[in-house]
């Protein structure tokens, strides 16, 4: 643009001045003019040039623009899919906890159900047994006051049948029964104290036949619940007794 200016005052300069520049020749003007299309030629040039890299810069800026768009986008789309796929596994996990939640719920449930089933059951046996056993102990308490009523009745029977055996025996006439018994058991033990025990029900019952020459004598010793009894020939003896005549 200098170069324009400055050849442009220079061809100015040729009609001022003295009349020795006038009559500057014809050659020289056409060097001017050619200079002067060669300068116009190399601006033309230098703005054609400038423009090109205008352009190139605007579309390589351009460009850049939509790459980076792009790449924007791109990640967008990536970063919506990752948070898709990480909304899905939440979503997934959360189904896998709550069904294996509701399985072990299940679970815990039947467990819960078959234990008070099985204490259930065990609490009916054990209420049967007890039932069968108080049944058992009510049948052998019963079973056992029978025995002993009947003992007691054997034996007040015996005393009685006796004691009217005796009373009807006339003074110094021999007591057959009596004497029969213990000559009987005279012959059935040796000589002296035989001992013998032996349970019936509930009661332990020792038994001992002192023998004395051919006369024999029979003692029983009753332990029960309810006490200790102490019989001599079915008749009723007391403690003493027995000791006395068993033991000494």
């Amino acid at each position: 643009m200098q170069d324009k200016t400055r050849i442009e005052d220079q061809r100015a300069g040729m009609y001022q001045g003295d009349d020795t520049r006038r009559q500057i020749s014809a050659e020289q003007v056409g060097n001017l003019k050619d200079e002067l299309d060669r300068a116009e030629a190399r601006r033309r040039e230098r703005s054609g040039m400038q423009s090109n890299q205008q352009h190139e810069g605007t579309v390589a800026l351009q460009e850049k623009r939509m790459t980076d768009e792009g790449n924007r986008q791109e990640q967008h789309a990536l970063s919506t899919t990752a948070a898709a796929q990480q909304q899905q596994s939440i979503i997934a996990a959360e189904a896998r906890r709550a069904s294996s939640s509701s399985e072990r719920s299940a679970a815990n449930r039947v467990q819960v159900e078959r234990a008070i089933e099985q204490q259930g059951a065990r609490q009916r046996a054990a209420d049967e047994a007890n039932r069968d056993r108080m049944e058992a102990l009510e049948e052998e308490k019963r079973a056992r006051m029978a025995r002993e009523a009947a003992i007691a009745r054997t034996s007040e029977q015996i005393r009685e049948r006796n004691k009217q055996q005796i009373d009807a025996t006339p003074v110094g006439q021999q007591r057959a029964f009596a004497d029969y018994n213990r000559n009987q058991l005279a012959l059935d033990y040796p000589q002296g104290v035989t001992e013998e025990s032996y349970t019936e029900g509930n009661k332990v019952i020792i038994r001992r036949v002192v023998v004395n020459g051919n006369k024999a004598d029979e003692y029983s010793k009753v332990i029960a619940k309810y006490g200790i009894f102490y019989f001599k020939n079915g008749q009723s003896i007391t403690e003493a007794i027995w000791a006395k005549e068993t033991e000494g």
